[in-house]
C-alpha cells in the first residue's frame, strides 16, 4: 500500500517537472520575439532626435495646419519688412525675436489667409512696439491690389493705442520708396481714432520735405471716420490756414453723416475764403447718412443760395423718392432763378436717362417678339 502510494507521488512530481521545462522555453522564444518587433520602433524614437507635437488651440491638427508652407521664403520677405520698418524708424521699432511667441510669429506668415488674420489681431491686441513693427512688416509683403490687402488693412486700422498714428505719421516721412508710402497713407486714412487728425497735421506744419507734407495733406483730406470730426470742425475754424482748411472740409464730406454736413452748411453760409471750400466739399458729399440734412438745406430759404446749390448737387447723385419729390417741387415755388435752372436741369437728365432706360427696354422686347414670330 505504502509503495503504491509513493509511486503515484512520484508520479505526480515528474509530471510537474515535465510541465515546468517545457513552458520556460515558450515563454522566454515569446519574450525575445517581442523585444526583437520593439527594436525598430526604438530605433526610429533615437531618429527623431526627440522631436514631440506642440498642441496649439486644443489639437495636434491645428498645429500642423498653421505650419508655414514655404518658410524661408516667407520668412525673408517679412523679415525684410521688418527691416524696413525698423529702418526709417531709427530703430526705434525692435525686430521682433523672444519678445513675441513663436506661434504668433509662425501663423503670421503660414500662408493661410485666415490664420494669419488672427495672428496680426493679435498682434494689434498685444500693442507692443515689436508687435506692431511686425504687423506692419506683414503688410508691406502683401501687393496693395491683392484680394486680401483691404482685409490686413482694416484690421491693423482697429488699433486704438493713440501713439500709433503718429507713429505711422512719421513712418510715412522717412521713406522715399513710393509703394511704402502709398501703403502706410491708406493705412492712416482707414485708422479709426481722432489722434489721426492731430498726427497728419503735425507733419503738414513740421513735414521732413515738401513730399511728405503732400502726403500728409492727401491723407488728411481723404480721412472718414466719424471720431475724427471734432478735430476736424476745429481745423475747419482755424484762420491763416488754407491748405488745413480745405483738406479738412474734404474729409468732412467724405465723413458725410448728419453732424458732418451740418458743420459744412454752417461754415459755407459765412463770408470768408473757408466758405467756398465748405461749398466744394458739400457739393461732393455721397454718403446717405446726410441726406435728411442736405434735403433741409436745399428746401431752406434762408439759406444763401450757393448753399442750396451745393446741396442739391449732392442730392442729385441720390435717388430716392424724396429726393425726386424735392425736386420737382423746387422746380415750381423756388424763388431763386439760379435754384429752379438747376433743379430743372437736373429733371431734365433723369427723365432723359428714363426715356433712354424705358426705349432700350422697349427696344428688347420687339426683338424678342420678332425672334418668337420667326
Amino acid at each position: 500500500m505504502k509503495k503504491t502510494a509513493i509511486t503515484v507521488w512520484l508520479a505526480v512530481l515528474v509530471s510537474g517537472l515535465t510541465l515546468v521545462l517545457l513552458w520556460f522555453p515558450s515563454e522566454r522564444w515569446h519574450n525575445d520575439k517581442a523585444a526583437k518587433v520593439q527594436k525598430p520602433q526604438q530605433s526610429d524614437n533615437k531618429a527623431d532626435s526627440g522631436w514631440k507635437p506642440r498642441i496649439a488651440n486644443g489639437s495636434f491638427r491645428n498645429q500642423v495646419a498653421f505650419r508655414p508652407v514655404s518658410v524661408n521664403s516667407r520668412d525673408q520677405r517679412v523679415n525684410s519688412g521688418i527691416e524696413e520698418c525698423d529702418e526709417v524708424s531709427g530703430g526705434e521699432t525692435a525686430v521682433p525675436g523672444n519678445e513675441l511667441a513663436a506661434d504668433t510669429k509662425d501663423r503670421l506668415n503660414c500662408g493661410v489667409p485666415a490664420a494669419e488674420k488672427e495672428a496680426l489681431r493679435a498682434l494689434i491686441h498685444a500693442g507692443k512696439k515689436d508687435a506692431l513693427a511686425a504687423a506692419l512688416g506683414k503688410l508691406l509683403t502683401i501687393a496693395a491690389d491683392h484680394h486680401d490687402f483691404k482685409d490686413y488693412r482694416a484690421i491693423f486700422a482697429d488699433c486704438k493705442d493713440p501713439e500709433v498714428s503718429a507713429w505711422l505719421a512719421e513712418f510715412m516721412g522717412r521713406t522715399d520708396k513710393a509703394d511704402v508710402r502709398d501703403r502706410v497713407r491708406s493705412i492712416l486714412v482707414e485708422m479709426r481714432q481722432s489722434e489721426v487728425v492731430n498726427a497728419l497735421v503735425e507733419k503738414i506744419t513740421h513735414p521732413s520735405d515738401e513730399l511728405h507734407a503732400k502726403d500728409s495733406v492727401e491723407a488728411l483730406a481723404s480721412c472718414r471716420d466719424p471720431s475724427q470730426i471734432k478735430p476736424l470742425k476745429g481745423l475747419l475754424d482755424q484762420d491763416g490756414d488754407d491748405v488745413l482748411q480745405k483738406a479738412s472740409a474734404l474729409a468732412l464730406a467724405n465723413i458725410g453723416n448728419a453732424e458732418a454736413c451740418k458743420i459744412l452748411i454752417e461754415r459755407a453760409s459765412a463770408a470768408d475764403t473757408r466758405a467756398q471750400y465748405c461749398r466744394e466739399a458739400l457739393a461732393g458729399v455721397s454718403s446717405s447718412y446726410g441726406q435728411e440734412t442736405l434735403i433741409q438745406a436745399a428746401g431752406d430759404s434762408a439759406l444763401p443760395a450757393d448753399v442750396r446749390l451745393a446741396a442739391i448737387r449732392s442730392l442729385s447723385a441720390q435717388k430716392s423718392a424724396r429726393v425726386q419729390g424735392l425736386f420737382e417741387n423746387l422746380n415750381t415755388s423756388a424763388e431763386e432763378p439760379a435754384v429752379r435752372k438747376e433743379v430743372s436741369k437736373i429733371l431734365a437728365e433723369t427723365s432723359g436717362s428714363k426715356d433712354v432706360q424705358a426705349s432700350s427696354v422697349k427696344t428688347t422686347q420687339e426683338g424678342a417678339l420678332v425672334e418668337t414670330c420667326f
